[in-house]
């Protein structure tokens, strides 16, 4: 009688908290962070190369970066894609130059 008693009090504990931790958090969902990605499916492109799967951002424009998707570089090694910093680049190689024309 105690066992059993031991058994159902261990059980309801253990569901309760599977049921505190996990349908909170959107079990099975997507998470909020990830409302605005899409999963892209693996794929095999028109060459043959396998494009494995991989996260594409769907959303609103975010000011100061640019999502960059997944992709092949120039070596043939397959990029994660990642959030990309965009704006007006400094131009190492500026001269300043000051306007003084003798006056």
């Amino acid at each position: 009688m105690l066992a059993r008693l031991r058994f159902i009090l261990v059980l309801s504990v253990v569901l309760g908290l599977c049921v505190c931790f996990f349908i909170p958090n959107g079990y099975g969902k997507s998470r909020k962070s990830r409302q605005y990605f899409k999963w892209v499916q693996p794929d095999v492109d028109s060459s043959g190369r396998y494009i494995p799967g991989h996260w594409n951002y769907i959303g609103p424009p975010k000011p100061g970066i640019e999502w960059v998707p997944g992709h092949f570089d120039r070596k043939g090694e397959w990029v994660v894609g990642r959030w990309k910093p965009v704006g007006q680049k400094e131009d190492k190689q500026a001269v300043e130059i000051e306007e003084d024309f003798g006056e």
